[in-house]
């Protein structure tokens, strides 16, 4: 398996990546995208310069969700957003981190995924 830098950049110097969660119900999703909007409105000022759209959550399947992240090309900080949110999230009952993804590669970054 060929090795790559994570993440990999389009051609514009920009990322797209996400937070991917696990998720058992539909109640989970509802909470998910509650407490994403409550993180917002407390952050969405100072996310601009670093993110080219707010991030926002992406059904996978009908048991997970991706938090998408569309970082810019010059942005230094996107991933401790990522991050910040990403434990926030985890908080939420009924979803389950499991991994940071790549969505230009589409690949999982493997250090990110949890121990069994």
């Amino acid at each position: 398996m060929s090795q790559f830098r994570f993440p990999r950049r389009r051609e514009d110097g920009s990322t797209s990546v996400s937070a991917r969660f696990a998720s058992t119900n539909s109640e989970a999703l509802a909470a998910a995208k509650s407490a994403l909007s409550e993180w917002l409105s407390s952050n969405e000022s100072r996310l601009a310069e670093d993110l080219g759209v707010a991030p926002h959550i992406v059904a996978v399947a009908d048991d997970r969700i991706d938090v998408v992240f569309e970082g810019r090309p010059d942005s230094l900080r996107w991933k401790d957003w990522m991050v910040a949110l990403t434990q926030r999230l985890s908080a939420v009952p009924g979803l389950t981190f499991e991994c940071f993804y790549d969505l230009v590669a589409d690949a999982p970054h493997p250090a990110s995924k949890p121990s069994p």
